[in-house]
């Protein structure tokens, strides 16, 4: 999956949120770490795959949509940390909370180490996607279809 002509526009929506909260000087780092980290959570709870008390059925585009709120985070991440380019390398298939857990202990460290876990981090996030039966194509309309509506939100005060 190659998202890196995403960087730019996930730049541009964080400069027009440092911009619309006066941010200017403030490290984000941490605070995109814990937002990932959230969002990949939210995403694996609309699976349902850690519900086994649970009759309910994931529903794909919601599944979707929280799995490109990660996506959104995790290139701000990387826009922070000056790293724009991403080279996929296959990562193994694990289990889906497994993914998800190994994305949090890299989010996790991201604020210590700065970019020496992102590429790792960003290699998790895109397997991710691939074993929820994503295809690059899906991530990539419904990032700038998110894209757009977190713009939005910004202008009417979100």
């Amino acid at each position: 999956m190659n998202l890196n002509d995403l960087f730019k526009p996930q730049a541009e929506l964080d400069k027009h949120i440092i911009n619309e909260h006066d941010l200017h000087n403030q490290d984000l780092l941490q605070r995109r770490s814990a937002a990932l980290i959230c969002e990949v959570w939210e995403c694996l709870n609309e699976t349902k795959l850690f519900k086994f008390w649970s009759k309910k059925k994931a529903i794909r585009s919601k599944v979707l949509e929280e799995y490109v709120d990660s996506v959104h985070f995790a290139l701000s991440l990387g826009n922070q940390l000056g790293y724009t380019k991403h080279v996929y390398e296959e990562v193994k298939d694990r289990d889906i909370i497994d993914l998800a857990f190994g994305i949090t202990n890299l989010a996790t460290l991201i604020p210590v180490t700065k970019d020496k876990n992102f590429s790792e981090l960003f290699n998790l996030l895109i397997k991710l996607g691939y074993q929820l039966g994503f295809t690059e194509q899906e991530v990539i309309e419904a990032y700038y279809a998110k894209n757009k509506i977190n713009h939005e939100r910004q202008v009417n005060g979100y």
